[in-house]
């Protein structure tokens, strides 16, 4: 889905700072797949694509580790499910939300030589915290598909028969570019995703 594909890559680079106007290229290098650098050039952002060599641990070795990496963690997760017997279906929105879920978690609490350090400081910094170059709070965060209360909008207020202004709500992941919270909740027989205050 080239449309969806777009779509999340403008929100991904729109986190690191970088549109139309910006001053700086970034340099991304693919492998010998040329549909990924296809896709990347309709963006009209300033990217510099490149191949890299093939197999060539120098240039993608990184990005191997961390596709390993995320995979490990959907075990984890969904052995975690399991022990409470539950489990995730197999559709591709379930795993696009257990992928933030994991890479927004990453952002703001994971360290490690795939972030690297910051000189003068006696703490690794997080991926968030090098990019911006400065120390960020910690969201609370509750386990994905988790129960939690969360705080209803404005928008769903009146949908609720109790005027409850929180309602119980599976965790889905912290919100890009925030620390706000994204839960999802059946309100009046209709699923509903929504961002929101939670209380774990």
């Amino acid at each position: 889905n080239t449309d969806a594909t777009l779509a999340d890559c403008r929100k991904f680079f729109a986190q690191l700072g970088i549109a139309e106007t910006s001053s700086m290229s970034v340099e991304i290098l693919t492998d010998s797949e040329v549909a990924l650098g296809n896709v990347l050039k309709k963006l009209g952002l300033p990217l510099i694509i490149k191949a890299a060599a093939p197999q060539s641990h120098q240039t993608v070795g990184l990005a191997e580790r961390n596709v390993r990496r995320m995979k490990e963690m959907v075990s984890c997760l969904r052995s975690d499910l399991r022990v409470h017997g539950f489990d995730i279906t197999e559709t591709e929105d379930s795993y696009h939300r257990m992928l933030c879920y994991i890479c927004q978690t990453h952002n703001h609490f994971g360290v490690g030589s795939a972030t690297g350090s910051s000189s003068g400081l006696e703490n690794r910094r997080t991926p968030v915290e090098l990019l911006l170059q400065k120390d960020r709070p910690k969201p609370v965060t509750s386990m994905f598909g988790s129960i939690c209360m969360a705080k209803v909008p404005e928008s769903l207020i009146d949908q609720i028969p109790e005027k409850s202004r929180f309602v119980p709500a599976a965790y889905m992941y912290i919100k890009p570019n925030s620390l706000a919270h994204v839960v999802t909740t059946q309100i009046s027989g209709k699923e509903h995703t929504f961002q929101a205050e939670v209380k774990p």
